[in-house]
């Protein structure tokens, strides 16, 4: 049993490859059994229970990644997950906001108080001409803010995943105002496909074929983009439903 430990409390866009891999065979082919966990992180982040031998494999951010690096368990990243940067300003056409330095005066959330996310929207607002000294940010504690936050006027802006965070309100989308951190900001993968080292050094054939077929699949939907969403519905609809259905292809 190959254990994979995936990086958020349920699966997600992110891991399509990975079940299309399994759900298909290509793992198989290789002779991998592949468990994916995901969800309580009562026991450590993904990269805490790789570093234990928990898990075999687990999706870490970058910097769990730099934190493991000394020792006979330091970790080694083999992939990416994604090749830009996933977070930016979200916010909607009502505050006025379409560059970063309109964020003077407004009341920016930034989930958790995320130390790396002032330093980026800092660099973000300066870097456009604004004065950061006048942002009013806001830290939600444990909440995690949404774009219902900013439709109800408790905020006028937040920071979180500029992908779909931005289309869960009730406004239509063309009143969507994101503003990407990846584009001028602060450009890094996100989301580390990680080993740990000595498991690396002891079998790198099976890291090699995870990735091969993780990768087959993952280039699988390109012709026919319906199908991993059919594919994958039965594994996040209870999470993410809309966001699997078919029409989202358009």
């Amino acid at each position: 049993m190959l254990r994979v430990r995936l990086e958020y409390a349920h699966p997600w866009t992110n891991h399509a490859g990975m079940y299309l891999a399994r759900e298909r065979g290509y793992y198989a082919d290789y002779g991998m059994d592949v468990e994916f966990t995901s969800g309580d992180f009562f026991r450590g982040d993904p990269a805490y229970l790789l570093a234990g031998g928990e898990v075999d494999i687990a999706l870490v951010r970058l910097n769990q990644l730099l934190f493991h690096q000394q020792g006979e368990s330091s970790l080694i990243s083999f992939a990416v997950m994604n090749q830009c940067q996933i977070g930016g300003i979200i916010t909607n056409t009502s505050t006025g906001i379409r560059r970063f330095r309109d964020l003077e005066g407004k009341r920016v959330c930034i989930p958790m108080g995320v130390k790396r996310l002032y330093t980026e929207l800092k660099e973000a607002v300066e870097r456009d001409g604004g004065d950061f000294s006048k942002i009013v940010t806001i830290d939600p504690g444990e909440w995690e803010p949404d774009i219902r936050s900013v439709e109800r006027g408790k905020f006028d802006a937040f920071i979180n995943v500029a992908w779909w965070e931005p289309y869960q309100g009730s406004l239509p989308f063309d009143r969507v105002v994101v503003l990407p951190f990846a584009d001028d900001v602060a450009p890094h993968h996100s989301y580390y496909v990680s080993v740990r080292r000595e498991m690396l050094d002891r079998n790198p054939e099976l890291v090699r074929h995870f990735a091969d077929a993780t990768a087959r699949a993952t280039h699988w939907p390109v012709n026919g983009p319906t199908r991993p969403c059919t594919r994958c519905s039965r594994r996040c609809a209870t999470s993410i439903p809309r966001c699997c259905a078919p029409r989202s292809t358009r």
